[in-house]
């Protein structure tokens, strides 16, 4: 077995990479992460790192330093690789089975090697095509100089103001992609502007909206909140007064009310306890419009006025596709609201399906890029939005990366300057792809693949390296969770793509093979699929191969998972080392119980063949755990070595070895107090 390695980073440039790449998960993330949306998406600086790592592992230092775009003046992942690199990795073919938003794939070809995506989701292998059209067209499609010149002289905030480019005819400069973009931007808003008018001469940006019920006692309407606050800083609320059965709206200082607690709610009028069950059953589409805010963050009650003008809107043709009900990710259906269609409100639904019209009469290649345009107008105005009182905006219906129930909600007025509206989402759309044709210039061969990781379309023996990301046990449902996109994506290209969009939905037709928890697949599915996929990785692998994973996960039995496929397969963990991949904060790390680090495991072709030796099992532990917490992990991330080194021991020693390393691991996180 290979000597202890986990805390090796003779260089310090790991701990340089530790910095940076959480960073990208937040406010310093590439722009392209606001193009389109990756739930598991990782940090680029920290996929190059482990691929160059990898192919290239003894490569001097400073070389490696100035590959990462460490030493630069402007954030990691704007700095391509030099071309001595690239050079030397021209012509190496590495595959990436899971490939989801391409980090990885895009890493390697940025470094000059052949990048074979493999992706399952169709949303996902979406985005890879988007990668592939900048490598291949991005530069006919828009020029990147042109626009950061134009970035540059409408400067708003830490963007631009793409209303003013649009409206003085500037886009022309920066090519067909902007042009379009902006064409059908204007268009819209002359169609569709009268049905959001101003308030006193100024733009309404956000509606805020409540579901209701009524009162199983009095009859009274009862909105149901989380909170009426609507300003922290200024301590604004708004509040329900009631006259008969009908209430109006105040907004006021103080702090504000809540009306529901756990999906149990309380009527404000006669204070009786409305049950979990009576407003699954009675909420429906009563949804009321309570307060409105405009550009300059006025808030005020909706009049009639606003009532008026969101009646005057026809009835859409609603998206007719149905939800699965999942309790952890998509719960939705419990309130009856089953299809998709039932997840906007007339205005916003009404709005997407002519965005949806507008943008399917362009080029394709143009359509490719502006269909992220749909998907993220769907995601920023939805019935499932929620008004957030410190930044006082909107947050998108996927923030935490399921369809979940939200009681007061969000609609935006797509033409204002706000939070979630037409113009922010053209600018990110615009500057995304800008970026990835800024990345991918000089890049090597790039090929995304829709496909699986249980049947990878490559001959026996015909890869040598393999960098992959797979999925994290149950942390997300991918099916379901993207389905929220795909029945969006597939009106905008599905003509284009039909062998990625032709699925009514992902959780009926494309879930048999989607290798995760939840959705009605289980632990033993998951351990099922992950097994073949490891074992298709062999089968492509070349004999002395090397196979890099990436893995994290608080629950025992992903690692379990982890270990019994690595075996399967007849891999053995030569290395494995952590990476700080995420902030405290992020949202998937709180998902994962506030887990900061990835453990990266670098595995050769080989099977257990040592005898479990406990004295060399219980050092390798005791060693592995000391160093880390001399490093400064703990906790989580911690317990997480813990079972990183059992799952190393497992594939040198057999599966026995797993349990044995967990229970020495056990000892030792006691006597450092890691809980």
């Amino acid at each position: 077995m290979t000597p202890h390695c986990i805390m090796n980073d003779v260089s310090g440039l790991r701990r340089l990479v530790d910095k940076v790449a959480p960073r990208e998960r937040g406010g310093a993330a590439p722009p392209h992460a606001r193009l389109y949306p990756s739930f598991a998406r990782m940090s680029l600086t920290a996929a190059r790192y482990v691929v160059l790592t990898a192919l290239l592992p003894n490569l001097d230092p400073h070389l490696v330093k100035k590959t990462l775009g460490l030493d630069g003046d402007k954030r990691p992942y704007w700095h391509n690789p030099p071309a001595e690199v690239r050079e030397r990795l021209k012509g190496v073919v590495v595959l990436d089975p899971f490939a989801g938003g391409g980090s990885i794939p895009m890493e390697v070809a940025r470094l000059g090697a052949r990048a074979v995506a493999v992706e399952y989701n169709p949303v996902q292998w979406l985005a890879l095509k988007t990668i592939q059209l900048a490598m291949e067209r991005g530069k006919e499609l828009i020029d990147p100089r042109a626009w950061e010149m134009l970035k540059k002289r409408y400067r708003r905030g830490f963007g631009a103001d793409m209303e003013a480019i649009c409206k003085n005819g500037e886009t022309e400069k920066a090519g067909p992609l902007a042009r379009e973009g902006c064409r059908i931007a204007l268009e819209l808003e002359r169609e569709l502007a009268r049905y959001y008018p101003p308030r006193n001469g100024k733009r309404v940006a956000h509606y805020i909206w409540a579901k209701q019920v009524r009162c199983p006692r009095c009859g009274a309407w009862v909105p149901l909140v989380m909170s009426t606050r609507l300003d922290k800083v200024r301590t604004l609320s708004w509040r329900p007064i009631y006259s008969g059965a009908d209430y109006d709206v105040v907004v006021e200082k103080g702090e504000g009310i809540k009306t529901v607690d756990r999906g149990d709610a309380r009527c404000p009028r006669c204070g009786i306890s409305v049950t979990r069950e009576y407003v699954r059953k009675n909420v429906g589409h009563n949804d009321r419009m309570v307060v409105v805010a405009t550009e300059d963050k006025e808030l005020s009650p909706a009049t009639e006025a606003d009532r008026k003008a969101y009646e005057d809107v026809p009835d859409p043709e609603r998206l007719s596709e149905l939800l699965l009900y999942d309790p952890r990710s998509v719960r939705p259906p419990a309130y009856g609201w089953k299809r998709y269609g039932d997840l906007f409100n007339r205005r916003q639904h009404h709005y997407l399906n002519r965005l949806v019209d507008c943008v399917k009469g362009v080029e394709p290649g143009v359509r490719t890029v502006l269909a992220w345009l749909v998907a993220r107008q769907a995601d920023y105005n939805s019935r499932l939005t929620s008004w957030d009182p410190g930044k006082l905006g909107v947050m998108h219906t996927m923030s935490y990366k399921s369809v979940r129930v939200s009681w007061d909600y969000v609609e935006v007025n797509p033409f204002a300057k706000g939070a979630g509206s037409l113009w922010n989402a053209l600018y990110d759309v615009f500057d995304g792809f800008a970026f990835l044709v800024h990345a991918m210039d000089g890049a090597g061969p790039f090929e995304p693949v829709l496909g699986s990781a249980l049947n990878l379309p490559l001959p026996d023996r015909s890869v040598k390296y393999v960098v992959t990301d797979p999925p994290y046990f149950d942390s997300i449902p991918y099916a379901e969770s993207y389905d929220f996109y795909y029945v969006w994506l597939k009106r905008v290209v599905g003509d284009i793509y039909p062998e990625a969009f032709s699925f009514w939905t992902l959780w009926r037709d494309r879930s048999a093979e989607d290798i995760s928890v939840g959705g009605g697949r289980t632990v033993e599915h998951f351990k099922t699929l992950l097994k073949r996929a490891f074992r298709e990785i062999r089968r492509v692998l070349e004999d002395g191969g090397v196979v890099v994973v990436f893995y994290a996960h608080p629950k025992r039995e992903a690692w379990v998972a982890l270990a019994e496929a690595f075996v399967a397969a007849g891999l053995v963990v030569e290395d494995v080392y952590p990476l700080r991949m995420w902030m405290p904060t992020d949202v998937q790390a709180r998902g994962k119980d506030s887990i900061t680090v990835a453990y990266i495991f670098v595995l050769r072709t080989g099977s257990a063949t040592q005898a479990v030796d406990m004295e060399l099992l219980r050092e390798e532990v005791r060693e592995t755990l000391e160093g880390l917490a001399t490093s400064g992990y703990s906790d989580v991330d911690l317990a997480m070595g813990a079972y990183a080194v059992a799952v190393k021991l497992a594939t040198h020693m057999g599966l026995r070895a797993l349990e044995l390393a967990a229970a020495a691991a056990r000892s030792v996180l006691r006597r450092l107090n890691a809980y």
